[in-house]
């Protein structure tokens, strides 16, 4: 499944960025040119969550009310719907 997940999202954005796939010959294989790793890992919720230390939900009860440019208020929830994502 994720595989057939990660062929649909690289073939959807290979027209904004170029990607390593060369062909998904089946839905459990991808052919690739092998790349550099760029060790970027992105997630984007609507809520306030978590459970990492680089969660927002723990940096907001550690008492940071700006996170990755988001100035949060305070009185927020754990798992509280955020204004906007």
């Amino acid at each position: 499944m994720l595989n057939r997940c990660a062929a649909f999202w690289f073939e959807k954005t290979k027209g904004v960025v170029p990607n390593h796939v060369l062909d998904v010959p089946d839905p459990c294989a991808m052919v690739a040119t092998e790349c550099a790793l760029i060790p970027v890992e992105m997630v984007v919720r609507s809520y306030l969550t978590g459970t990492t230390s680089t969660s927002i939900w723990v940096r907001y009860e550690a008492g940071d009310r700006l996170y990755c440019g988001h100035k949060l208020p305070d009185g927020l929830r754990k798992h509280q719907r955020l204004e906007r994502p």
